[in-house]
């Protein structure tokens, strides 16, 4: 059997939110979402992953907030305040698609 993430490392799955069909910009959300839910004290036992949540509802609209947004994901031209996981991720694939074309 070929395994599906072939592009993570075995300490990559080790993370609590980590899952199988995970993509690279999946996990670059999910980590930033982590470790800025675990900068707050106070929403340390609020923490569920994106996916989880997803799961529970597959209309919710997961925001980035700016608190937990890495520089990474900061970084980019597409980048802006209050976006939805889901407007990133598109903008994400559709900038390196752009990339690989030139």
């Amino acid at each position: 059997m070929v395994e599906i993430n072939n592009w993570a490392t075995p300490s990559m799955k080790e993370f609590i939110f980590w899952k199988d069909d995970m993509s690279p910009e999946e996990f670059e959300i999910e980590q930033a979402y982590y470790f800025g839910k675990m900068r707050d004290p106070s929403k340390r036992k609020q923490y569920i992953p994106i996916w989880q949540q997803r799961l529970k509802d597959n209309s919710k609209k997961v925001f980035i907030d700016e608190t937990w947004a890495s520089p990474y994901m900061k970084g980019f031209d597409f980048w802006r305040t209050g976006m939805t996981v889901d407007e990133y991720e598109a903008a994400y694939q559709s900038y390196f698609e752009k990339l690989n074309q030139k």
